[in-house]
């Protein structure tokens, strides 16, 4: 349903929060971190895209980007 609500306004930064939650649940990190960039780009404040990308280089791992990502 995310991937629908792209297709039709694909500035929702909700749709790319909930894409990149679900390619992190799936282990998909890389993918999960473009979703979350692609929704900050829209929205660059937006805290729950902000921890789930801190969250994400975390698991990578990926220490240093994790840090500057919760630092923002």
């Amino acid at each position: 349903r995310y991937s629908l609500a792209l297709e039709r306004d694909d500035r929702l930064p909700a749709a790319y929060l909930g894409l990149g939650k679900a390619m992190q649940a799936q282990g998909q990190l890389a993918i999960a971190i473009d979703y979350y960039r692609q929704g900050l780009a829209i929205e660059p404040n937006n805290l729950p895209l902000l921890l789930g990308l801190a969250d994400a280089f975390g698991q990578q791992p990926n220490i240093a980007e994790a840090q500057a990502t919760y630092m923002r």
